[in-house]
């Protein structure tokens, strides 16, 4: 199966279809990018039910298997295309290390989306009225979240606490590129910051695929 080509579907300002995107141009995944437009509702058609029943985007179609849930696609194209092994080592210690990230992030990071969410999109795209207690709520995650990921950095770490870059960066770092949406100052976080200017000048797969987010937040707020 490592010979065919993986069908990635997916939204680009959708942070997990960014991951799958830039992991598969990292490591060279042979693969077809099909845009789900979230605004038509193309992920409650009929069609992309069969491919994703929970109706979300990013999803993968590979030969006759069908995958959703991104970090369980990263795992699955880590193995199956032989990566190099440092995105998700054969090691049980240290690839305990990276489950654990992957764990914490849907119940942490992921979670803290919600502010700008109710902050920026629900607001200027949905026309929805501002609503500070679903932000204040929201900005509660932010905080505790990024400071773990900023404590937890050290000069030269990665997010898993490994000393090089694993599946759980590009997670991580995906979701980090959101925070442009609401001006955040990553100045506040110099860990954070400088882990990400390591990832992106080691990885230029991993800039050119949030070149449509920055254009649309450059545009649009």
């Amino acid at each position: 199966m490592a010979d065919e080509k993986v069908h990635v579907y997916a939204h680009m300002m959708s942070e997990p279809s960014r991951a799958i995107i830039a992991f598969c141009k990292i490591n060279n995944i042979p693969h077809e990018v099909h845009i789900v437009d979230l605004a038509k509702g193309e992920q409650k058609s009929p069609e992309y039910e069969k491919i994703n029943p929970q109706k979300k985007v990013p999803a993968i179609v590979h030969g006759d298997f069908k995958l959703f849930e991104s970090h369980s696609i990263l795992v699955y194209l880590a193995r199956v295309f032989q990566v190099e092994d440092h995105w998700y080592p054969d090691d049980p210690k240290e690839q305990a290390k990276v489950n654990c990230y992957l764990h914490w992030h849907h119940n942490n990071l992921r979670q803290a989306g919600g502010y700008y969410e109710w902050k920026v999109i629900r607001t200027r795209f949905h026309g929805e009225p501002p609503n500070p207690e679903k932000e204040s709520y929201y900005y509660g995650f932010v905080e505790s979240s990024l400071n773990f990921v900023e404590n937890n950095l050290s000069e030269n770490s990665y997010v898993a606490n490994t000393s090089y870059p694993t599946i759980a960066d590009i997670s991580c770092f995906c979701h980090m590129m959101m925070y442009h949406m609401v001006k955040l100052d990553f100045d506040t976080y110099p860990r954070i910051k400088a882990w990400m200017e390591r990832l992106q000048a080691s990885n230029q797969a991993l800039v050119k695929v949030h070149e449509p987010l920055l254009k649309f937040i450059e545009e649009s707020l």
